[in-house]
């Protein structure tokens, strides 16, 4: 951004370049120094980028792709915002979040709901209502044309008002936008462009939405082509019609599940009641997840599954445990009994391999694993999981924890 982005801007522009000191030490790439002001450039992912600096305006680009903690040292934009202290003394102080919107939970979209939610309307070109751009009101001639070519080569997309039913143009878009207005939910904007009502949030945290309906540089018929493109079966598997609503659209993205009716769940019960194991299973496996609660307490909720032949299985126990002392307890030191009376005074069985995440407290987890040698494993999951399910190492667990964290790595079960 700092090279390819605001430098040419700064030197294109005589109005910023008078600014500029004339000492070429002065723009490198991780800072550029100016006559009234410096600006700084760091990475999420780098800690020396995020310390030692007072910052009165912080710009968090891509906030939903930032990794939740950096080493360490804990969430990089809640670093980020600590180098504003002393500039929040004073009431100098700014945060500016930039990112196309991922899932409800995600960063930017979290923040934007606490935010005064503003979004931009538009004079209708026939009726001078203003609206808010909606992409389900783009429509094609004829109706029911869904080559996704033909859109492209005729442009046969236009957009319908939603409240005067006039056919709007492709070239009237840009006049509409140039005349648009910021509305802040709760209130309402006139023909003549002046706002109504009271808004129901205030004006400390304003955000803001787009999408690439009012984009000058993205036609309407190349949106509804690529619509059509992956709202199919196969954009869906492949992700693409998520890249869609997230990029195009600026739309959450939200995954569909199927539902199910309760007498589904009742013709799959077991014939056994829970921590009990019925006469099919001849091994137990378990998980557990270390992380920490809404209130910051460690937990470890885990799961005992039971398996047969033909990888029959069946969830034997599930719980939480809230510390590794209970967690051995729930697993090793409790037995599972057959839910066969007949089979009372027979050997019971209990897990002969459990494994637990260990991106949380790594340290903490492989001292316990090395504890249960053999019974207990840490794993990690990885962005190329979906590729290779699971990667065995030859490392010793107890050395890794030991001596160094580095050589930890994603996607590998140790």
């Amino acid at each position: 951004i700092s090279e390819d982005r605001l430098r040419p801007t700064i030197f294109g522009t005589p109005a910023l370049r008078r600014h500029t000191t004339g000492r070429p030490w002065d723009m490198s790439a991780e800072e550029f120094r100016l006559d009234r002001m410096s600006l700084y450039f760091g990475s999420s992912q780098s800690i020396s980028s995020l310390v030692s600096k007072a910052i009165g305006r912080l710009f968090v680009d891509e906030a939903d792709k930032y990794r939740f903690t950096v080493g360490r040292e804990g969430n990089p934009i809640q670093m980020a915002r600590r180098r504003g202290q002393t500039f929040r003394a004073a009431g100098d102080f700014k945060v500016v979040y930039l990112c196309t919107p991922t899932t409800e939970g995600g960063y930017i979209n979290t923040s934007y709901e606490k935010s005064n939610r503003s979004q931009y309307y538009t004079p209708c070109a026939r009726c001078g209502e203003f609206i808010r751009m909606s992409f389900g009101n783009l429509k094609v001639e004829p109706e029911d044309l869904r080559d996704p070519e033909i859109i492209r080569l005729d442009e046969c997309v236009y957009y319908q008002c939603p409240v005067c039913g006039g056919r709007v143009e492709q070239y009237e878009k840009f006049d509409m936008v140039e005349a648009g207005i910021w509305v802040p939910e709760g209130q309402a904007v006139t023909p003549a462009g002046k706002l109504t009502g009271t808004p129901d949030r205030g004006r400390r945290h304003v955000g803001f939405w787009i999408g690439e309906m009012i984009s000058p540089w993205i036609p309407w018929h190349e949106m509804l082509a690529e619509w059509f493109e992956k709202n199919t079966p196969e954009g869906k598997a492949l992700g693409t019609l998520r890249e869609f609503k997230n990029q195009v659209l600026a739309q959450v993205w939200k995954e569909e599940a199927k539902s199910t009716e309760v007498s589904q769940l009742t013709q799959r019960r077991g014939d056994f009641s829970a921590g009990t194991v019925p006469d099919w299973v001849n091994i137990l496996v378990a998980y557990g997840d270390y992380h920490e609660d809404e209130q910051g307490n460690p937990r470890i909720d885990y799961v005992v599954k039971g398996f047969g032949y033909f990888m029959r299985s069946a969830t034997i126990k599930a719980g939480t445990a809230i510390n590794f002392e209970q967690f051995e307890g729930e697993l090793f030191r409790t037995p599972f009994v057959w839910s066969n009376p007949e089979r009372k005074d027979e050997p019971t069985l209990e897990p002969v391999l459990a494994g637990i995440d260990a991106r949380y407290k790594g340290a903490t987890v492989f001292g316990f694993c090395d504890k249960w040698r053999g019974r207990v494993v840490p794993m990690m999951g990885g962005r190329d999981s979906q590729v290779v399910p699971v990667k065995l190492s030859k490392i010793d667990p107890a050395q890794v924890w030991k001596k160094s964290r580095r050589r930890i790595r994603a996607g590998t079960l140790y």
